[in-house]
């Protein structure tokens, strides 16, 4: 049999590794394919998930800078109330000291005037000392009467700056420091509202063309800045407590701002315990024995007494106390109790209980005794209301004003006195003829509100940030990589994919058998939602104090710092917290047998199992 051409190339051998080698080389172009896809996508996903962490980071960091910047401004606050009611004792005791220098001079004038009773009375020789000593007291009580005018022209261009200087301390408090706090944490507002899209936009370059790849409100960038802001909001807004002024959250300005501002100023519910909050921590931070509790041997008190000759039980009070107390009563200012209640007005007041009064011109002497100094001194109360505004001077345990510059009622001299002296005071004065003190009160300020929950991080505000690039951002353009193609292999036919899709009512349409291969990055996955590659980080705020985890946070210290924080641990949590209900077998210590504790703890477990794998399926996708 003669074969012919066709015939012996069919029995021909050669060319048989062809269909092999164009399988091989197909696997291997595929393998290549898929290895380049696969670090694409990998390169891809730590792109965006470094782009996620930074701007996580960042939004923590800005935060714990705003805090920390709360926190040293708050302090301003403080010391600026510390100054208030420094520069208010200093005037209050200035007032006392002329008070304690006029009683000084009366009772040298008291043993002047018994000088003056042996020089005239008493026989030859012995008046003659009388006279002479008389004559050197006259003197002495002529300079002694200088000197009360000059501490009295002090104490007046003293308490012609310390009141306005206190006033300003308040309004500086009020306009500058709190409004520097308020636009400081206001500006936050920006770039949580933002999703925090300019650091995002700077983060996802393409290293190649330097062109930003997540672009500002178009497509899956307005879905990341609608999560991020909503989520970032209710965690910073949650940081405040709206009682000490205003809340910071745009939200809650907009809403709310207007009456947590006016609840504040009128010292509305919970705003009357962030006035005492402040206020106790003004009156703590202060030097206890020269300002806080100015009595005894200690401070100004024994100087006063060497130079006055009064000596008896000194005390002295500066300190934030509420509306109303002490009572406007001259015997009340100071007196027991000491501790009143705290809030926003400074009273001050320095006196002198048992006081006994001395003084001798040798050969007399003059002695006032305790029940005749009972009590002398000056007080100030200072405050916004004009009816609450006193400035006090009193001797005595009479309701009485007097003028602050001393005397008593009575005392015993030798020899006695040819006549009364004239006292330094004739007569009281009404004390509100003098400069009334205005005094603004706790001004707003910001306050951290703390949660005594561990699970709850203590409220320690997270910063969240989800991004979402979807697949044609990744495969289009200049991000399109040679290799990255939807690939389709059809048989004729007009279908592009079936298994057997010959129409059996119109067999001339058919297409075979098709395929095909998606090598795209961040395709369908199945992932419920946002199509495409997906990154989520969470950053914290959060306070430390070197030394000492066991410090609250708050917005008096500056140990706010910032830090990358695991999302497991607060989805957990917020799990967690939302089942509360659903108890765990053994969670109490002992072994739950119960059937209804085990089958709550399958359906905890179930709902677990249902609401991590949704939040995990976007996060990994």
């Amino acid at each position: 049999m003669v074969k012919t051409e066709l015939m012996k190339r069919l029995d021909s051998k050669k060319g048989q590794a062809f269909p092999l080698a164009a399988v091989g080389v197909f696997i291997m172009a595929f393998s290549v394919i898929a290895t380049l896809n696969l670090g694409q996508a990998v390169y891809e996903k730590i792109m965006l998930q470094n782009t996620a962490d930074a701007s996580a980071y960042s939004l923590a960091a800005m935060e714990a800078r705003a805090f920390n910047f709360v926190a040293l401004t708050n302090r301003t606050q403080i010391v600026n109330y510390n100054t208030a009611m420094a520069l208010q004792s200093y005037l209050n005791y200035a007032g006392f000291c002329v008070f304690m220098v006029g009683t000084m001079r009366d009772l040298i004038a008291d043993v002047t005037s018994a000088l003056d009773f042996g020089c005239s009375f008493f026989p030859w020789p012995v008046y003659i000392p009388y006279c002479i000593l008389a004559k050197v007291f006259k003197a002495i009580t002529m300079v002694a009467g200088i000197v009360v005018k000059i501490a009295e022209v002090l104490w007046k261009v003293i308490h012609n700056m310390a009141p306005m200087a206190v006033e300003a301390l308040g309004l500086f408090n009020k306009y500058i420091t709190w409004q520097a706090q308020l636009i400081r944490l206001v500006l936050i507002n920006s770039h949580i509202f933002s999703g925090m899209q300019e650091i995002i936009t700077e983060n996802y370059r393409d290293d190649t063309t330097g062109v930003n790849r997540m672009e500002f409100m178009d497509g899956n960038g307005l879905w990341n800045i609608l999560i991020n802001a909503a989520l970032n909001t209710l965690e910073y807004r949650a940081t405040f407590d709206g009682s000490a002024g205003l809340n910071p959250s745009l939200a809650d300005l907009i809403l709310f701002g207007y009456k947590n501002y006016s609840d504040f100023e009128d010292r509305k519910g919970d705003s009357e315990n962030a006035v005492k909050i402040m206020a106790e921590i003004a009156n703590a931070s202060r030097s206890e024995k020269s300002i806080y509790n100015r009595k005894g041997w200690d401070g100004f008190a024994i100087i006063s007494w060497l130079v006055s000759n009064v000596w008896g039980d000194k005390h002295g009070n500066t300190k934030l106390v509420a509306k109303g107390t002490p009572e406007p009563k001259l015997s009340k200012v100071h007196g027991e109790p000491y501790n009143y209640p705290v809030g926003d007005t400074v009273s001050s007041d320095d006196y002198l209980e048992n006081g006994m009064g001395f003084a001798t011109g040798i050969l007399s002497v003059a002695v006032a005794f305790p029940n005749t100094i009972n009590a002398i001194g000056s007080g100030i109360v200072a405050a916004d209301k004009d009816g609450d505004r006193k400035h006090y001077g009193y001797k005595n345990n009479s309701n009485n004003p007097a003028h602050p510059k001393g005397s008593y009622n009575g005392l015993f001299t030798f020899p006695p006195m040819k006549k009364i002296p004239k006292k330094s005071v004739q007569s009281n004065i009404k004390c509100g003829t003098l400069e009334k003190h205005k005094w603004i009160g706790i001004s707003p300020y910001f306050k951290y509100k703390p949660v005594a929950d561990h699970d709850s991080d203590y409220n320690q505000p997270s910063t969240w940030i989800f991004l979402n690039i979807p697949p044609e951002k990744l495969n289009k353009d200049e991000n399109k990589k040679p290799w990255t193609y939807d690939f389709k292999f059809n048989h004729g036919g007009t279908d592009e994919f079936s298994f057997d899709n010959i129409d059996p009512d119109d067999p001339i349409v058919h297409g075979g058998h098709s395929a095909s291969m998606d090598t795209t990055i961040g395709g369908s996955r199945n992932s419920f939602f946002f199509e495409g590659l997906n990154a989520f980080s969470r950053g914290m705020a959060y306070y430390h104090r070197p030394g000492n985890w066991a410090e609250h946070p708050n917005f008096f210290n500056p140990f706010w710092r910032a830090k990358l924080a695991p999302i497991g641990n607060k989805l957990t949590q917020i799990f967690d917290r939302f089942t509360n209900g659903m108890s765990k077998p053994g969670a109490d210590g002992t072994e739950n047998d119960d059937v209804a504790g085990y089958l709550l703890n399958f359906a905890r477990n179930f709902i677990n199992d249902i609401f991590f794998g949704v939040i995990t399926s976007v996060i990994t996708h």
